[in-house]
């Protein structure tokens, strides 16, 4: 009659119609097991020759399971919602694949972020691994921002039509209360370097442009005027931090 329950070192146990089977001691299989019933092992569980699990496996006191060098284990590939290698207590949480050289991390029966031969995702959205990119295949990909290296010493950041901001931050407590500088875009019209505060943030922040050395600050074109007429000034400051004011002519 064949065994239907559980095989070990080739004797069946349990008997033809199936039965549990407790293990309190050392335990080593060397033959051809296969464990049908429900087992439980409490003590050290040798493994030498080919083990087939049909049925629960408990290994009780906290015990580790030890393979040897050039040893493998294998789980089903599994689904989002029953992954093939799960939590336990939480069998929505866990490992599975969609097919070879893909390992999705799944949780509550969502996809996590999926992990492939030449990509990364996370929570769906692909996250590209290339050294350089281009601006059709951005190395770096955001919701609504892509990353490129399109020569040596550039790194281009764009989004379609979406204008691009910049933030760099000297304090953050959160997204009311913050100091930090900012390079803004406006298409069609400017590109803006500012000093953004908010909430506990100080009330007055100043812009400064230093140069090294006996360097300047450039900007605007040079254009030679005859006599004019003061209407006004703009006020800046120096390096020292000293107020000077620029005249405003007619």
């Amino acid at each position: 009659m064949a065994c239907t329950s559980t095989r070990l070192n080739g004797v069946c146990i349990g008997g033809g119609g199936g039965g549990d089977v407790t293990a309190a001691g050392n335990n080593a299989f060397t033959g051809t097991n296969s464990f049908a019933a429900n087992s439980d092992f409490n003590g050290t569980v040798d493994l030498d020759g080919a083990s087939t699990v049909s049925a629960n496996m408990t290994f009780d006191n906290s015990a580790d399971i030890t393979m040897g060098s050039g040893s493998q284990v294998f789980f089903t590939a599994g689904t989002a919602a029953n992954p093939g290698l799960a939590v336990n207590g939480d069998a929505t949480t866990g490992f599975y694949s969609v097919g070879a050289g893909t390992l999705d991390f799944v949780s509550s029966f969502g996809t996590s972020a999926r992990f492939g031969v030449s990509s990364f995702s996370i929570g769906g959205t692909s996250v590209s691994l290339s050294l350089a990119g281009s601006g059709g295949t951005p190395s770096i990909t955001f919701v609504t921002a892509n990353v490129f290296n399109l020569a040596t010493g550039e790194l281009h950041q764009f989004a379609t039509t979406t204008a691009q901001k910049y933030k760099v931050y000297a304090t953050r407590t959160d997204g009311s209360n913050f100091e930090r500088a900012a390079i803004n875009t406006t298409a069609g019209s400017l590109v803006e370097f500012a000093a953004e505060t908010a909430g506990t943030g100080g009330d007055n922040l100043d812009v400064q442009l230093t140069p090294a050395g006996t360097g300047l600050v450039r900007y605007g074109t040079h254009a030679a005027i005859g006599a004019e007429t003061v209407t006004g000034f703009i006020t800046i400051k120096d390096s020292g931090g000293t107020s000077r004011k620029l005249a405003v002519v007619s």
